[in-house]
């Protein structure tokens, strides 16, 4: 098959080398047959970049996730009970700081809430809504 190529009334055109080649039809051509050919071939053209773009986008794909791997040294002796979990305290004021134990302590008597059992530290923290009021 030469590619590129391109079909019109005269023939199928194409270039070799710079220059322009016709190969010419035999018969006069019927044109649902030429429409056919036109449409094959800018299927066939359309299917191969789509098949070249993915490749190239998996191409791509491999080389971010090589850029990300990081590889840790083994510990024999690893526990996560060593990993330290202290975070900075967070400043509330004394108001603040009553508030959110007897929002923690409602929360606690309805059950929505459990302590926790983990062995990371997580901080909660409030904001103020709109209305200036904290949640």
């Amino acid at each position: 098959i030469i590619k590129p190529f391109k079909v019109k009334n005269e023939g199928i055109t194409t270039k070799i080398f710079q220059r322009k080649i016709l190969f010419a039809f035999n018969e006069k051509p019927i044109t649902k047959e030429i429409n056919l050919l036109k449409t094959l071939s800018m299927f066939k053209e359309h299917s191969i970049n789509l098949i070249k773009t993915k490749e190239n986008h998996l191409y791509f794909m491999k080389q971010d996730q090589k850029r990300h791997v990081v590889s840790l040294p083994y510990e024999k002796d690893f526990s996560e009970r060593n990993i330290l979990t202290k975070a900075r305290p967070i400043q509330m004021t004394h108001e603040l700081i009553e508030y959110s134990k007897k929002e923690i302590h409602e929360l606690l008597s309805r059950k929505l809430i459990r302590p926790s059992k983990s062995p990371w530290s997580c901080a909660a923290f409030y904001v103020k809504k709109n209305s200036e009021i904290e949640r």
